[in-house]
């Protein structure tokens, strides 16, 4: 399962032979923004290299082909193996994120069933790639139980300028970036309507020295 040209992951895309037309009645399907986020990976893979990361997080995972995708990323580069968690609130994108892994060969992914980084984040800095595509969809005011059931709605509504899960995780009391190393890197996908200027500047205030936003 290994490449032998790092140009062949441009534009890969993890086997999801595995699932079902059911499976996406309770589980993101992955769409554009999904492919965007692997572009960017891929764009940024020197950069990655660099910071030779031995931990990384991915929250709301999904289907599992941002963590699959990031594995294979390393794996390509000859990197040692890291330690790589997938979270979801959704215990049936972690069961699936979990089939993903195993059936890409990628066995070193973990997948845990939490509410974004707040049982993680204890003042130890250890992590050292965040990677998240959140509910970014611009909706009415969410209801907060679908936050915490099987609706597939939770996996894209993100409530008034779509910041509702977003804003959860940036102000959050129990800061995240607590967990983070020194050189550790953070991948946000937004959309307009999210106001991308708004969020890097709570980012700065969170200790982010340089943010860029593709």
């Amino acid at each position: 399962f290994f490449f032998s040209r790092r140009e062949t992951m441009d534009g890969w895309m993890p086997s999801l032979e595995h699932t079902e037309l059911e499976t996406w009645e309770k589980v993101y399907e992955p769409a554009e923004d999904t492919y965007l986020l692997m572009d960017a990976l891929y764009k940024d893979r020197e950069m990655i290299i660099a910071v030779c990361p031995i931990v990384i997080f991915e929250l709301g995972s999904g289907s599992g082909v941002i963590s699959v995708y990031m594995n294979r990323l390393l794996s390509n580069e000859n990197l040692r193996p890291c330690i790589q968690i997938a979270i979801d609130i959704n215990e049936y994108a972690t069961k699936l994120t979990k089939d993903t892994a195993n059936k890409n060969n990628c066995l070193n992914i973990d997948t845990i069933s939490s509410d974004l980084l707040f049982s993680f984040c204890q003042n130890k800095r250890y992590v050292d790639i965040i990677i998240f595509n959140p509910p970014y969809v611009t909706t009415s005011v969410p209801n907060k139980n679908t936050y915490i059931n099987d609706n597939i709605s939770a996996s894209w509504a993100g409530g008034p300028q779509g910041r509702f899960v977003i804003d959860r995780l940036l102000h959050h009391s129990n800061n995240f970036t607590s967990c983070l190393t020194p050189n550790a890197l953070f991948y946000l996908l937004l959309s307009d309507e999210n106001n991308p200027t708004e969020v890097i500047q709570l980012l700065q205030a969170r200790g982010f020295t340089d943010v860029s936003n593709l």
